[in-house]
This record gives C-alpha cells, sequence and structure tokens, in this order.
C-alpha cells in the first residue's frame, strides 16, 4: 500500500506535482473566462459569505479540532436546460492553504463537465500554478463517466520572504467547474451528483504555506445519491483517504482534517422563490 510520504515540492507531494505535469504551462491566465448562459433558474445553497480580508502566510498552527472544508456547490434546477457553473468552495476556520490537488468524478448520463477553471482565490491572490485536466476512464458499469484533476499552487518555488496571499477569511471559490446537459434530449426529474473521487493516497490532498504539512480527508459527504461500484478499504472508491495512508511510523504524518461535501444537479418540477437563488460566492 502506498503512503503519503515527506517528499515535497511547493507544498505538495512530488507525485502530485508531477501527476499535475511540472513541464505544463497552465495558468489561471491560460483559460478565456467562461461566461455561461443560465438557461434554467437556479437555487444555489450556500451561505452568504462575510466581509473579504485577504490572508498571508501565517505559521501553520492551527488547533488539530479545526476542520478544512471543500464543498462541491448543488444546484436546484426547475428549467430542463443546463450550461452553468458549479463552484467548488474552500473554508479553512483559520488554517492557511496553499495548495490542492483534486478529483471530481461524475457517473450520470445526464450532466457532463465541459471545462474547469481557477477560483476566486487563486485569481484574487494570483497563484503560480494551475492545471485541469480531465483524466482517462475505463468505460465499465458502475465506474465514473469523468473524472476531472486540479492541481493549485500558490507558489512554484518556495520563497517564505515574499509576502503571498493564500486567500480570504471567508468562505471562497477554489474551482469552477462549467456542467452541461445539452447532450440529453429529454431529461427526467432526476439528480446527477459531482463528488470527489480517491485512486490512490495522493488524490484530494492540500497543503499549508511552509510544505511540511499535508491535510487528508476526514469525512465525506453526500447529498445525492452516488451508483458507484465499491469495496470497502480499497481504492477506487468516493469515501476518502484509505488508513493505510498515513503511516504511523511517520514523524510528520498527514493530517486528516478536511471534510469534504459532495454536491451536483437536482432537476425538478415547480417555481423556486425568487430569494432562493441567493449567493454571494464567486
Amino acid at each position: 500500500m502506498k503512503y503519503v510520504t515527506r517528499t515535497l515540492i511547493c507544498g505538495l507531494p512530488a507525485a502530485v506535482f508531477m501527476l499535475a505535469g511540472a513541464g505544463r504551462t497552465d495558468t489561471a491566465s491560460s483559460h478565456t473566462k467562461p461566461s455561461p448562459s443560465v438557461t434554467a433558474k437556479t437555487e444555489i445553497k450556500e451561505a452568504k459569505p462575510a466581509q473579504d480580508t485577504l490572508k498571508v502566510a501565517p505559521a501553520d498552527s492551527v488547533d488539530d479540532t479545526s476542520h478544512v472544508l471543500v464543498r462541491v456547490q448543488r444546484l436546484s434546477v426547475s428549467g430542463r436546460p443546463v450550461n452553468d457553473t458549479l463552484l467548488v468552495t474552500l473554508q479553512t476556520a483559520g488554517r492557511t492553504i496553499a495548495g490542492f490537488d483534486l478529483k471530481i468524478a461524475t457517473v450520470s448520463p445526464y450532466i457532463r463537465i465541459a471545462d474547469i477553471f481557477p477560483g476566486e482565490i487563486e485569481d484574487s491572490c494570483r497563484w503560480e500554478y494551475f492545471s485541469a485536466k480531465e483524466a482517462p476512464v475505463r468505460d465499465e458499469p458502475g465506474r465514473p463517466r469523468s473524472i476531472w484533476q486540479a492541481v493549485a499552487l500558490a507558489q512554484t518555488i518556495s520563497d517564505p520572504k515574499k509576502p503571498k496571499c493564500y486567500g480570504f477569511d471567508r468562505e471562497a471559490s477554489i474551482l469552477k467547474i462549467v456542467v452541461s446537459n445539452s447532450h440529453v434530449l429529454q431529461m427526467p426529474e432526476t439528480t446527477a451528483a459531482l463528488f470527489f473521487w480517491w485512486e490512490d493516497c495522493t488524490d484530494n490532498v492540500l497543503s499549508g504555506p511552509s510544505g511540511e504539512q499535508l491535510f487528508m480527508s476526514r469525512n465525506v459527504l453526500d447529498y445525492y445519491p452516488v451508483d458507484i461500484a465499491e469495496t470497502e478499504g480499497v481504492f477506487p472508491n468516493h469515501k476518502g483517504a484509505l488508513r493505510q495512508c498515513v503511516s504511523p511510523r511517520s514523524a510528520n504524518r498527514p493530517k486528516r482534517l478536511v471534510v469534504f461535501h459532495n454536491g451536483g444537479v437536482e432537476w425538478r418540477s415547480g417555481i423556486i422563490p425568487p430569494d432562493s437563488a441567493q449567493s454571494g460566492l464567486k
């Protein structure tokens, strides 16, 4: 079984950095920002954020009872067509995050991920590296139809003397997922989950600014059904990193402090109340 090790590059494991493609030049500027045309009324089930406050590189010294929350947004759609953007948000509870490697998948035939763009944190703080790409999948029953990997780093070369913006003292987006059901001719009332996906110990990890600490899954919450064939205690799965991913012999082992909230899209009939679509997230 593969352990997460202390071999780090810019705050992420070397294996994670290589998976991102170290020679690539994918950055926030390499994408043209989408202007999605929302063709259906949507309900965004997210809390309104507090006032913006830029966060600059404190030490990795927050109490271990404070959990990091990573959420995929949930949309409730009254119209049938969907060409919209779902946010993946980060809430740190005072902890500073300087990099991440996330895998997000879908198994539903009613939705597809068209693209993934940097979120508000990477754009506002001008993080130095971003890559999002679709991974190859096996065309088998009970497996995801689509898997995307997104990797971001605040700094590609660690420089403790260089002041750096890592985020905000509020919940803010780290990914913008463009989803569509334009390929579907007839839509039933149903749900389509977008969920975090683990194929090995290096998936869905976050890093602090010093590069000396990794944060892994503590819990994974579903809101929509995920029709995946899984075996308890083995990869791949959508339930989190395995126990074997953290070596008890490691002096600086990863901390299980991240609570992942899966999301997705729900199609339903009826009219959504006007005030139910309010959201302050960007």
